[in-house]
């Protein structure tokens, strides 16, 4: 009789044992981290300034532009970056993605949304730097009875602008040719049946006093021409 009681007292603390190791534990592995919501990238007079929304389990966040990480922030609460390597000028796609530490090894989530966001200069009369599409093949000339092909590009608005210098340069056989159009529209186009490349690169200007005040130029677009 004991020996009986005995064997069914050791078979229920076999099974209880098999159900304590069969209830699964809470490793690094399962625990999920959610992606954050990036609300905001903008331009400001240090950089472009990164802000999104909290994850409360997170140990902090790391910051990518253009696909590639350029740094992070620890703790849950640290809601904000500033990108101070961002160049005027150019264009960004920024993401933001939480981790959760555990010892020398992270969970992460996944990516957040992606914003995109351009490093805007601003000179002393506030007016900002334009951004090119890029200097482009437009249309032949030849092909309507004209001489030449038309290069030219666009560019984004600029607040508070009257109109904008567009200052375009032209190589051919060695010589340089620098010289400017006025313009009010965010796109030039020209004629050139001579040049072997071209390159064009605008600032925006608007008017004091009655005379032109300007902001800083935008980077030099070039392109060979046909």
């Amino acid at each position: 009789m004991k020996k009986k009681n005995f064997r069914k007292l050791f078979a229920v603390l076999i099974a209880a044992c098999m159900m304590v190791l069969c209830v699964p534990v809470t490793s690094q592995a399962t625990v999920r981290v959610s992606a954050p919501r990036l609300k905001t990238a903008r331009s400001t007079s240090s950089g472009m300034y990164l802000n999104w929304t909290r994850i409360s389990n997170a140990s902090g966040y790391v910051i990518y532009r253009n696909n590639k990480c350029i740094g992070g922030v620890k703790g849950s609460r640290s809601l904000a970056y500033l990108d101070k390597k961002a160049k005027t000028g150019s264009r960004y796609t920024y993401s933001v993605r939480a981790f959760r530490q555990y010892g020398k090894k992270r969970v992460y989530s996944n990516a957040s949304n992606r914003i995109q966001g351009v490093r805007k200069a601003v000179s002393n009369n506030g007016l900002g730097t334009p951004v090119q599409s890029g200097v482009r093949f437009w249309k032949n000339l030849s092909a309507t009875g004209g001489n030449g092909v038309t290069y030219g590009t666009t560019w984004n608005k600029i607040k508070g602008a009257a109109g904008y210098q567009v200052q375009i340069r032209g190589y051919e056989y060695g010589n340089v040719l620098t010289y400017s159009k006025f313009t009010k529209k965010n796109s030039y186009g020209e004629s050139f049946s001579s040049y072997d490349k071209i390159g064009m690169r605008i600032r925006a200007y608007k008017i004091v006093g009655g005379k032109n005040v300007y902001g800083p130029f935008s980077k030099w677009s070039f392109s060979n021409v046909r």
